[in-house]
């Protein structure tokens, strides 16, 4: 069953706060990164693996990955934002899972 989940988050809501992203930092997020509007995500330039939430415009959760340096974020169909954070940060979301940001 799905559930709603409050987070504390920090918005990249620009086009050069999306693009940097979380690259060049030396160090995981404390807090997760939210990229809106996102539809896809890369790692290049990190060095560290980071785990990427993908949601539709309502915040329900589509889909989830770790990603490593270097690769390329899955496509999924309909997501709007992205939330990016530290490996383990959305170990316990499903998808159908709706978040509220704070």
């Amino acid at each position: 069953m799905a559930k709603t989940i409050d987070m504390k988050v920090k918005f990249a809501d620009t086009f050069l706060k999306r693009l940097k992203g979380l690259m060049f930092t030396s160090s995981q997020p404390e807090t997760p990164l939210l990229l809106v509007p996102g539809s896809r995500v890369h790692s290049c330039f990190m060095k560290f693996a980071i785990d990427v939430v993908y949601l539709d415009k309502n915040n329900v959760i589509l889909g989830k990955e770790k990603l490593n340096p270097w690769k390329l974020g899955t496509r999924i169909k309909n997501t709007a934002k992205i939330l990016e954070g530290s490996v383990g940060f959305a170990e316990n979301f499903e998808n159908g899972d709706i978040l509220n940001f704070k």
